[in-house]
């Protein structure tokens, strides 16, 4: 039993609390004890039966109500184990998920921050054949430098995989040399030449779509590339073109432009514009036989520096992914 004063547990035949000394009374006791006291009362002419009676009701009451509330207590404690248990399940499901589905590895590039996603992080397997996204033009602050500032937001297919020299791409591009210019475009790399497409508006939201839409098993294969100005409503007309892609990896992408007349211009971190952030949303692809978002992929996401090495000046990172994968944002180191 406890004293009623300072909550001491104190032996069943004490009458004095030895820490502060007050009565022990009946409401100290435990049922069993309470029920034995009152026995000794009845007998002693204490209390009468009838008041006995009512006692014995009482503390019978309390002995069920004690009896249902450890079972409740140990129903709760083994409800409590289960929930546990399948918490640690569903969190070891969602591990093994991600080692399977949501692979997900960072690396360094000169000239381009993002992400690019594939079938495999280390043996990429040809079956690429869709990716969009849509994003707000980056508007190029002014500037006092004299120097040109380019940049180009886009979405591609190839070119992330080291030896691999096929892109397929289409974007915008954000440039202040003489002046301020804002076009949208795409390119058949390597050929190295970017086709205007139409003009666009800084903060104009767009959306670019490429897809494979024959001969996606051979090696040269028929695309369809789409780029609708959704600010506008401008919509330039569908690119059908003949293309050798390697189909190794959807690309969602800032870049910075080298100039090539100039010596080491992807060396000068002033080349990129000040631009703060650029978001890409409603970012899908299709690999193999699935279409969805980044993260249901195994990807890979890209920071810019200037030397294009892992801890070399940071000029572009991309943000984490969405909770759904579905977009993230660049940031201007």
């Amino acid at each position: 039993m406890y004293c009623n004063q300072c909550r001491l547990e104190i032996p069943d035949n004490y009458k004095f609390c030895p820490k502060c000394g007050s009565e022990v009374t009946l409401e100290n006791k435990t049922v069993e004890n309470k029920k034995e006291e009152l026995t000794k009362r009845l007998s002693s002419g204490e209390i009468s039966g009838k008041d006995y009676d009512k006692l014995m009701k009482k503390f019978e009451k309390e002995e069920t109500f004690s009896d249902k509330s450890n079972k409740k207590k140990m129903s709760i404690k083994k409800k409590v184990k289960i929930t546990i248990g399948i918490v640690l399940g569903i969190f070891v499901s969602l591990i093994i998920v991600g080692v399977v589905t949501m692979s997900h590895e960072g690396t360094s590039s000169q000239n381009w921050a993002g992400y690019s996603a594939e079938s495999g992080l280390y043996n990429p397997q040809p079956l690429v054949t869709m990716v969009s996204a849509s994003w707000k033009v980056v508007p190029i602050p002014p500037d006092t430098s004299g120097e040109v500032k380019d940049m180009v937001q886009w979405i591609g297919i190839g070119g992330e995989q080291g030896s691999d020299d096929s892109l397929i791409q289409v974007g915008t591009e954000s440039e202040l040399s003489d002046t301020f210019r804002y076009k949208a475009w795409y390119e058949l790399y390597p050929d190295n030449v970017a086709v205007p497409l139409m003009f666009v508006n800084p903060d104009d939201i767009v959306n670019a779509k490429i897809t494979c839409q024959s001969s996606c098993g051979s090696s040269t294969q028929k695309w369809i590339i789409t780029f609708v100005d959704k600010t506008t409503g401008k919509q330039s007309p569908p690119i059908n073109t003949s293309f050798s892609s390697r189909m190794l990896t959807a690309d969602w992408i800032i870049e910075r432009q080298c100039p090539s007349n100039i010596l080491n211009s992807c060396e000068l971190a002033s080349m990129l514009p000040n631009f703060g952030t650029a978001t890409f949303s409603s970012a899908f692809a299709t690999i193999g036989n699935t279409t969805g978002h980044i993260n249901q992929f195994k990807y890979v996401s890209l920071n810019m520096t200037a030397n294009g090495q892992d801890g070399g000046a940071l000029l572009a990172y991309p943000s984490s992914l969405s909770d759904d994968g579905s977009s993230f944002t660049i940031i201007r180191g």
